[in-house]
């Protein structure tokens, strides 16, 4: 009886490995292999595939608005939407492109994708990096592109390779990591997609479909969508749907001079918000949306109304100035009698009809439709070890501006601080090179340097905080500002993404000291500990406050900084150095060099 049921088991066993063996060669068989050429990754993304190498190759270099590439554009619309027209405003001027586009082609990946992207810098006398926005770089922080702290600039007429793996599914943004690249709209879309099965918000659309992105930016007192700007709805950008489908649309505010906010809104549709900056949030239903630079958001758009174009409107809040695209339904369904014609089917939830949903806290966020960041779900709780009240490092790092006595010039001059620093970029890359020889005083993590003074209020220095790996993290970032014009900054981390677990308005303007007083008696940030809104970059109102919180679990040198492309590199940043040199990957072989360079010595007789 034994050695029977001992049979029966074995054969069993057996079946089960057969069984197994067969499933697994199977979705081995049907799986493609990564394609060694580098053919387009643009494709259905499935849980199961295996991730591809996705090549690309950027070429950077100065290009003319409305130039030769042109032709007869715009007498001859056709000549407008040929290979290497720039059509921006209309007007013809120098402007930086990518593969002489603008913006620059759009990055289309499937989620763990690696991406291998050859940038060529032939820009005449420029040093450039490329950020890749909404990507951590884990375990690839030489790739995220931040000139003196994790690589040096590309100079021109050379090529550097990024290598790094797209970890996070969202819609993102590639741009130059300079102030000048970023006036001149050298960015594109950055879009990393999961398999439909592990979609969240899958279940309110039908179609994803790869050409239904709206780029906007600035450029002079104009706003480009998707790198037009014209009063010609024949020249805007076109997203067509077929009637009766639900479709998946995304927005990225790519900024500008000003990095003002931009309003959104589509004739006479409404759109159900369910991802921003990559992460997906309880969906929200609006007519209008406030978007703030460096920011992305998805949303739902029905078409349901009567087959026709419809304007999509973008306007700002600092000018007169707005953008146009247009919606056009495929009219080519709307045959008597056809039985293409798909029947509409309406979601299964529903959801209210707010008048605003905004990224952006002003005083619109008092008035009765209108759901701002702080209101906003996400749809995961925040990890059990984020939660909690007390975290390992809490950072209270206040912003301002302080006004020079005039010089020679007899020009007064606002410095901009932050946790009493300007910051001030290292000689040569931080994270591949360190810090030369005789140059270590320039580091600070506090106002101790040999360079700061306690009489001076300007300390410059690079600004680098030690923050040990896997500890939980959260900064405060209190907005002091009272002498700039600039009402709101926007803020972007690099290589962590946090929770926005507060957004306070009307601030006392007081000592760090006495505001960490307040806050340990829960009299100055009302924090949410159960399900805040994930995000990398986020606006300080004036007079106002942020928590952010993280696990710091990506070990490397990531900037945290005001974007603003007025305030590029001139001191509104921080350096979070998360784990020790010993946590780090190593680098990369034949990685670039660079730094300081004295010439040769000249004696005058």
């Amino acid at each position: 009886m034994y050695g029977e049921n001992k049979s029966v088991i074995l054969l069993f066993r057996l079946g089960l490995f057969v069984g197994l063996l067969t499933a697994v060669v199977t979705v081995i068989y049907l799986t493609p292999v990564p394609d060694l050429y580098f053919a387009s990754c643009e494709r259905p993304c499935h849980e199961l595939d295996w991730p591809m190498i996705c090549r690309f190759r950027l070429v950077l270099e100065s290009h003319q608005s409305m130039g030769g590439w042109c032709g007869s554009c715009p007498q001859n619309i056709t000549d407008c939407f040929r290979h290497g027209c720039i059509l921006a405003d209309g007007s013809a001027q120098k402007v930086l492109t990518a593969n002489k586009q603008l913006p620059g082609p759009s990055i289309q990946v499937c989620e763990n994708d690696i991406l291998v992207v050859d940038v060529v810098n032939r820009l005449p006398g420029q040093g450039v990096a490329i950020h890749w926005r909404g990507q951590s770089q884990k375990e690839s922080p030489y790739m995220d592109g931040v000139p003196m702290i994790t690589q040096c600039p590309i100079s021109s007429y050379t090529t550097f390779q990024y290598k790094f793996r797209a970890s996070h599914a969202g819609t993102h943004l590639w741009h130059a990591h300079t102030g000048n690249e970023v006036l001149d709209n050298l960015f594109g879309a950055l879009i990393v997609r999961k398999a439909d099965r592990m979609e969240e918000s899958k279940k309110y659309y039908d179609k994803d479909d790869k050409h239904h992105t709206l780029v906007f930016s600035e450029w002079g007192s104009s706003i480009l969508v998707n790198g037009v700007s014209s009063p010609r709805d024949d020249l805007a950008s076109t997203l067509v749907l077929d009637e009766g489908f639900r479709y998946r649309i995304r927005i990225a505010h790519a900024g500008g001079a000003r990095g003002c906010p931009f309003y959104f809104r589509i004739e006479n549709h409404t759109m159900l918000v369910v991802v921003i900056d990559g992460a997906d949030i309880q969906p929200i239903r609006t007519s209008v949306i406030k978007i703030a630079q460096g920011e992305r958001m998805d949303f739902i758009l029905e078409a349901s109304n009567e087959p026709q174009t419809y304007l999509a409107l973008v306007e700002s809040n600092c000018t007169e100035s707005f953008g146009l695209a247009k919606i056009r339904y495929n009219s080519t369904l709307n045959v008597p009698g056809s039985k293409n014609v798909p029947q509409y089917i309406p979601q299964t939830e529903s959801f209210p009809i707010n008048r605003l949903v905004s990224t952006v806290h002003s005083e619109e966020c008092d008035q009765d439709g209108t759901v701002c960041l702080f209101n906003m779900k996400s749809l995961k709780k925040i990890p059990a070890a984020l939660s909690q009240k007390k975290v390992d490092i809490r950072l209270y790092l206040p912003f301002d501006y302080v006004l020079l006595a005039a010089g020679i010039s007899g020009i007064r001059e606002l410095k901009p601080r932050l946790n009493n620093i300007t910051f001030m970029f290292p000689p040569s890359p931080i994270l591949s090179q360190g810090i030369p020889e005789g140059s270590e005083g320039t580091v600070c993590s506090q106002r101790n340097s040999k360079e700061c003074s306690e009489s001076s209020p300007i300390c410059e220095c690079t600004h680098v905080i030690n923050i040990p790996l896997h500890s939980t993290v959260e900064i405060i970032l209190i907005n002091q500002d009272i002498l700039s014009d600039i009402n709101d900054h926007v803020f972007h981390l690099h290589g962590q993404r946090f929770y926005i677990t507060s957004v306070a308005t009307d601030i006392p303007h007081l000592p760090v000291s006495e505001l960490k007083k307040l806050d340990e008696k829960g009299l100055l940030l009302k924090r949410n500990l159960i399900d805040p809104v994930i995000k990398d970059t986020i606006t300080v109102p004036r007079s106002g406050a942020v928590a952010l919180r993280f696990k710091a679990d990506n070990p490397g040198y990531w900037l945290l900084h005001e974007q603003s492309s007025s305030e590029w590199a001139n001191g509104l940043d921080v350096v979070l150095r998360v784990g020790g040199k010993t946590d780090l990957p190593p680098v990369p072989d034949n990685f670039p060099t660079c730094g300081s360079w004295v010439g040769p010595q000249f004696f005058l007789i």
